[in-house]
């Protein structure tokens, strides 16, 4: 799906593709940097603010990592 989704940026021009996560996802770590794409920005308390809006956002991940920030991967096309 991620190469489906590679190949139609380039189509219509786009450049770089970036990704959000949070920073307890230790999969989606290893699986987009696997991919080519490099950790662009850490947003610290993104997650916390979200869950004002919406309470359901768990406090802990899969790991027992507490769940905080946003992590943004990118990559060149």
């Amino acid at each position: 799906m991620l190469d489906a989704v590679v190949t139609e940026a380039r189509s219509i021009g786009m450049l770089r593709l970036t990704v959000r996560t949070s920073n307890d996802n230790l999969d989606a770590f290893r699986f987009y940097q696997r991919r080519g794409f490099r950790l662009e920005r850490i947003g610290q308390g993104v997650i916390d603010r979200e869950r004002e809006q919406k309470p359901g956002i768990p406090l802990r991940g899969d790991y027992g990592i507490e769940i905080h920030d946003e992590v943004l991967f990118a990559r060149a096309l």
